[in-house]
């Protein structure tokens, strides 16, 4: 058909459709088609205020303060949600969990994004307490 293969898949022309070999049919309308710039491919952004990145442990512990504003590679777009696996492990030196819980609440509120709170659960009775315990706290 002249939609590439789209309207066997029950796709229209607005709708970008994978192939079997993962390339995008050219059904795709311009603002969504799979674009080749330099040998590198990328397909355009759309509602990135709705997405929101993981923080990962190492970046909670060591330098939740520096975490990046806006999407990588896409310009003035910024997040709207956070992800942490867990507010603090009894891993980790006490002192350094409010240093670090500071610099994660100065982001949300100057960006305005959302929290969205992990908390460990393991075999160790006393462990999830006292992580369950810095959850409430956080």
């Amino acid at each position: 058909s002249s939609k590439g293969g789209c309207a066997d898949l029950g796709l229209t022309a607005g709708d970008c459709c994978p192939a079997t070999n993962g390339q995008y049919l050219s059904c795709c309308d311009s603002k969504r088609r799979l674009e080749t710039t330099n040998s590198s491919r990328r397909l355009t952004a759309y509602a990135m205020q709705k997405k929101g990145v993981t923080v990962d442990d190492t970046t909670l512990r060591w330098c939740s303060s520096r975490i990046p504003e806006t999407w990588p590679n896409l310009e003035a777009s910024s997040m709207g949600s956070l992800r942490i696996f867990q507010t603090w492990t009894t891993q980790w030196p006490e002192e350094g969990r409010h240093a670090a819980w500071e610099g994660l609440v100065r982001f949300v509120k100057a960006k305005g994004v959302k929290v969205l709170v992990g908390t460990p659960v393991t075999c160790l009775k006393g462990d999830d307490e006292k992580t369950w315990g810095w959850t409430k706290e956080f």
